[in-house]
This record gives C-alpha cells, sequence and structure tokens, in this order.
C-alpha cells in the first residue's frame, strides 16, 4: 500500500478551490485513493497502471465525501475513521470509477474523452478497458473484506463487532451497487436507448417520466445511498 506523503505521480483533476470546502474534502479523498490503490503503476500496459488512471482522472469525491462527513456527525475517534470510514469510502470510488469506465465503453455510451482527458478504453484499449472496469470492482471488495480481516486481529469484545459493522456496510454497498441498484439502472438506461429514449411504452410505467426517474434513481441515487446507509452500518446505528 502507498503512503500518501511519498506519492505525487498523480494530478487530480476538476476540482475548483472556490467551491466552499468541497475541494479541501475531496483532496483528502485523493489521498486516501492514493493510499488505497494498487501498486505498479506506471508500468505501460499493466492492470494496475489502467486502474489508478481510471481512478485518479478527476472527479467530485461526493459519494466517499458523503461517507465520511456522515460517519463524522455520530463519531469522534479519528483512529477509528481511518480504520473504518477511509477504506469504505475508497472503495465506493473504486466501485464509481469501475462503473464510468464501463458506461464509456464503444458497446455503452462510447465516449473518448471524460472530464477532459482520455477514457480508459480510449488509453488502453476496448479489452482493458472491460478487465480494467472489472478490477476496480473487484479491487473495492477486496479492500473491504480485508479490513474486515485485518480488524478481526483486534482483541477483546470488540473485534467480533467491527467484523460485524464491515460485512453490514458491505453488503449495503454490494446491493446498491449491484442489478437492483446501479447496474440495474444502466440496464434500464440502455434499454432506453434501445427504446429512441423512451420507456414509456413499457406497462411497469405509468407516465412518460417515470422510467427517466427510476433511472436516475438507480443509476446515480444508489451509491450516495450506499455511502450513507453504509456509514449506519459501520456504526452499528440502525436506518431509520
Amino acid at each position: 500500500m502507498k503512503t500518501v506523503e511519498n506519492d505525487q505521480k498523480y494530478v487530480f483533476g476538476g476540482i475548483k478551490k472556490n467551491m466552499f470546502d468541497i475541494s479541501e474534502k475531496a483532496d483528502l479523498i485523493n489521498k486516501i485513493l492514493i493510499q488505497y490503490l494498487p501498486e505498479g503503476a506506471g508500468v505501460p500496459g499493466s492492470i494496475e497502471d489502467s486502474m489508478n488512471y481510471s481512478v485518479t482522472s478527476g472527479g467530485k469525491r461526493l459519494r466517499a465525501i458523503m461517507l465520511i462527513e456522515a460517519f463524522r456527525l455520530f463519531n469522534n475517534d479519528a483512529e477509528m475513521e481511518k480504520m473504518l470510514a477511509y477504506p469504505f469510502a475508497a472503495s465506493i470510488e473504486f466501485i464509481h470509477a469501475y462503473s464510468l469506465v464501463h458506461d464509456d465503453l464503444p458497446s455503452m455510451d462510447n465516449d473518448m474523452y471524460r472530464r477532459g482527458v482520455l477514457t480508459t478504453h480510449a488509453k488502453y484499449g476496448e479489452a482493458m478497458g472491460v478487465l480494467t472496469g472489472d478490477a476496480l470492482l473487484n479491487y473495492a471488495f477486496e479492500v473491504m473484506s480485508s479490513t474486515a480481516v485485518k480488524l478481526s486481529n483486534v482483541r477483546g469484545e470488540i473485534a467480533s463487532e467491527l467484523l460485524v459493522r464491515c460485512a453490514k456496510a458491505m453488503s449495503v454497498i454490494a446491493s446498491c451497487s449491484g442489478y437492483s441498484g446501479m447496474i440495474g439502472g444502466q440496464v434500464m438506461d440502455v434499454d432506453s436507448e434501445r427504446n429512441g429514449g423512451n420507456n414509456a411504452s413499457d406497462k411497469k410505467y405509468k407516465e412518460p417520466m417515470d422510467s427517466l426517474y427510476l433511472i436516475y434513481e438507480m443509476k446515480t441515487s444508489r451509491l450516495f445511498q450506499a455511502a450513507l446507509q453504509s456509514r449506519r452500518r459501520l456504526l452499528l446505528q440502525h436506518p431509520q
């Protein structure tokens, strides 16, 4: 795992310094991402390099910011924040990055640029774009599960409690990013494109805009939901 202080390779874009304090919070997330990204970046054609490129090509980091800020509302233990909130915040950003990599593919939106830089498949090729997205999704759960394994070495009754927290948070994130959440929304988006941008003929939707709202709810909102609900699980707070 890289240390934040010693890695200056990647420059994060897309954050304006006059956006209240969002830029400062995003800077923290960027440092956390550097810490958790896999080693091996800079080797041409390597999966690690394409993963790093996909994650560090800019972004507002809103999902990770929401998780950490919500965590702080109910926790003032800085070590617990680093131990639990940081890896899960990074993992949500990895999942978000994977979704964008796949969304840009020729078989999906076929975008060559995102945030002013080449998309992953445009830079590394379509096959590597597919594999990079796959790797980021798997890596997100590797980070979360390895966090649980590390916490299992904590002595005392708190060890089992921390494992339960991690398991519940992982379950929420998996559900929100899976077929009934973000991926489901992407499927609806693909269907809409296939139908000329309109799913209104589908009997499931009472009004023409219903499908669009549901696409936004599932494809976009579910990861924000994952950020807030996983915070509850990490603190063992029952969702309201």
